[in-house]
């Protein structure tokens, strides 16, 4: 048999509010934020696009958003300048990561989904009481 304060305590920890707990709920919309996060930074350097003003530019033509991470070296490509060129195959191109500026990128888009969803939620909140 239990007593008073054990049941008490017992339902204060486990209650829907309690804590110092990690909520599944809260957990499945950090995975979520992650997983779309990273998702637009890894797709952000095949929509972008760059203009080039001379033949110099192609060295090192830069790609990525919200930082550029994605560095890639088209001189082997001959267009006339100024042009607008965008990410080629890397098989042809030589191209070079930065993983720094690449995991910067994804905090930076997590931290501004994560602050939106958090206004959202703030929102609806609101509007239910």
């Amino acid at each position: 048999m239990t007593n008073a304060a054990e049941c008490s305590a017992t339902r204060s920890t486990n209650g829907p509010r309690s804590r110092g707990r990690l909520r599944p709920s809260g957990v499945l919309a950090a995975g979520v934020i992650l997983l779309v996060s990273s998702g637009i930074v890894l797709i952000s350097p095949l929509l972008g696009h760059v203009t080039l003003l001379d033949r110099s530019d192609q060295r090192a033509v830069a790609f990525g958003w919200p930082f550029a991470w994605l560095h890639q070296d088209q001189r082997a490509v001959d267009p006339p300048f100024p042009t607008t060129t965008g990410f080629y195959s890397p098989l042809e191109n030589p191209t070079s990561l930065s993983w720094v500026m690449l995991l910067l990128d994804v905090a930076v888009v997590v931290a501004a989904l994560a602050a939106v969803l958090a206004l959202l939620v703030s929102g609806l909140r609101r509007i239910r009481r």
